[in-house]
């Protein structure tokens, strides 16, 4: 857990931040990130697509075990299609079989 609340210290401290759900709209809190703003998936709700050009950094949570890669590659292609970036992603309910995995430990 150490790494993650690093890597977001690094990439999104001080920005306003969109977090992109891939799959339902969760709970997730970012550290060091006080302004987040979340967005359904927006191939399937498209309504918010016009705002998140306007945040300083995007973050897309992915459910782990969801088997939804062709929906992930769906929201990027979107997102670029309107020239938005995506400058991390989260991997959400998460277990820790999973993260050993993972790493190897």
């Amino acid at each position: 857990m150490e790494e993650y609340e690093e890597n977001c210290c690094h990439f999104l401290k001080g920005k306003n931040t969109a977090l992109i759900y891939v799959d339902e709209e969760g709970t997730l809190e970012i550290p060091f990130v006080k302004d987040v703003k979340p967005f359904k998936n927006p191939c399937l709700n498209p309504e918010g697509l016009k705002e998140l050009g306007s945040f300083e950094a995007r973050v897309l949570a992915v459910k782990a075990g969801n088997h939804n890669g062709k929906m992930i590659e769906r929201v990027i292609e979107e997102l670029s299609r309107l020239d938005i970036k995506i400058d991390a992603f989260v991997l959400t309910e998460e277990d820790a079989s999973l993260i050993k995995k993972y790493y190897r430990s």
